[in-house]
């Protein structure tokens, strides 16, 4: 009888940057396992200040998806590489707003995307967006894990972007 060799697992290498806001839990900004980096969740927070960026759901969105950008870019990756993204809003009336932030950052190469209602946001944040993005690749057709926000979310407002992934 032949003995299989499996394949080695990929290496599990930690994303960090000080570009965004360091993680508020024992957790990482980002993990690369292989071709996917996986990125948690990210609230409006100013990475230079500690603080809620000023403003509403516009300013908040644009504070949320600048940190998301800094993560991708420490793993050498961009927002047009995002295969899929979530939103978690503290109110769908924010609805329009987060929307319209959101398309100027993704422009014409846009990710698949779920929106939903969250009662409670990480630091009570308004708007938060998971992403899953695909590095040097051209195509999504592997099958990327689910992805979760396990996050405790405590109560206040803004805007929360989730865990994303990102194929290298």
């Amino acid at each position: 009888m032949a003995v299989e060799t499996l394949p080695e697992l990929p290496v599990k290498e930690i994303i960090a940057t000080d570009s965004a806001p360091r993680a508020i839990g024992p957790y990482s900004q980002a993990v690369r396992v292989g071709n996917l980096i996986f990125a948690s969740g990210q609230i409006p927070i100013d990475p230079a200040t500690g603080e809620f960026v000023a403003g509403g759901i516009a300013e908040q969105t644009e504070q949320v998806l600048r940190n998301l950008t800094a993560v991708f870019e420490a793993a050498a990756v961009g927002l047009d590489q995002v295969v899929k993204t979530t939103v978690f809003l503290a109110d769908m009336n924010d609805f329009t707003a987060m929307n319209e932030v959101y398309g100027r950052f993704f422009g014409e190469n846009r990710p698949a995307r779920s929106t939903v209602q969250r009662v409670r946001q990480p630091r009570q944040a308004r708007p938060a967006c998971p992403r899953a993005t695909d590095a040097p690749f051209p195509t999504a057709t592997r099958h990327l894990p689910s992805v979760r926000q396990t996050d405790s979310i405590p109560p206040r407002g803004g805007p929360f972007v989730g865990p994303a992934a990102t194929l290298r």
